[in-house]
């Protein structure tokens, strides 16, 4: 292990790279093939209405089962408000029953459950993580493309995520909610400050090798991605003019850092 992860990994090179958005079919897309995106803009939204469901017979207790049919295609369509009686002032069928949500009803299935889209609805936005290109656009997913810096290091704890800036970070006062969305740079590697970047909303932590060979018998308690870099990638990365608002791609399954350009 401790031979493996003194590897000596030290180029840094700029790439070309691509990362897919997916989605489910019916998403509506909001960019075309070939636009240039920025950070957080919108490329695609879905929206989606609760659904509920209830037991045909236990709505309308005493339906005889020959008027099944007819008092299914009575409620198929309806519109129904909470509190208020289903039919509105003579009922369904001479049934009067009080609805406990808004919404319609969109079909009584096989199994004679009344199902209703409700009034609330949830709308899902898909976001750029990065400024970059829309190179291909799917009825399921769209693919970005863009340019980075790369820096190649050693994988200690799996994972994969955006940060929306890098901060170094020497000392656990350092860490505050601000730090929320970060990728955040450790010379110590400490329990103590990686427990509290879970809890601010760090998304991903970068250490020293060297720091993680003095260490390596301790068990690494994070839940965070964590990838270790040579000293003078360490510090090469540090001295990065405003590297605290680069946006990143940490991918520590492939032992990669990919600054945007």
């Amino acid at each position: 292990m401790v031979e493996y992860l003194m590897e000596a990994i030290t180029k840094l090179k700029v790439i070309k790279t691509k990362w897919t958005i997916r989605f489910e079919t019916g998403t509506e897309v909001a960019v075309k093939l070939g636009d240039e995106v920025k950070k957080d803009q919108l490329l695609a939204s879905r929206t989606e209405y609760e659904e509920v469901s209830k037991s045909l017979w236990s709505c309308f207790p005493g339906v005889k089962t020959k008027d099944i049919n007819s008092l299914k295609n009575c409620l198929v369509g309806m519109v129904i408000e909470e509190g208020r009686v289903i039919g509105g002032e003579n009922g369904v069928m001479g049934k009067k029953v009080v609805s406990t949500v808004s919404g319609k009803i969109e079909k009584v299935d096989e199994f004679e459950r009344i199902i209703i889209k409700k009034n609330n609805k949830k709308v899902h936005q898909y976001l750029a993580p990065c400024q970059s290109k829309v190179s291909s656009i799917e009825a399921t997913s769209i693919v970005l493309e863009f340019r980075a810096e790369e820096w190649v290091g050693k994988s200690i704890k799996d994972g994969k995520c955006w940060g929306g800036g890098l901060k170094a970070v020497e000392k656990i006062s350092d860490l505050s909610l601000n730090d929320n969305g970060k990728i955040i740079l450790l010379s110590i590697f400490d329990g103590a400050i990686l427990t509290k970047a879970e809890v601010v909303g760090v998304v991903g932590v970068i250490v020293l090798l060297s720091e993680v060979l003095e260490s390596i018998s301790d068990k690494i308690n994070t839940n965070l991605p964590v990838l270790a870099l040579e000293r003078n990638d360490y510090d090469r990365l540090k001295s990065i003019k405003n590297f605290e608002n680069r946006q990143g791609l940490l991918n520590v399954a492939n032992g990669r850092l990919l600054l945007v350009i």
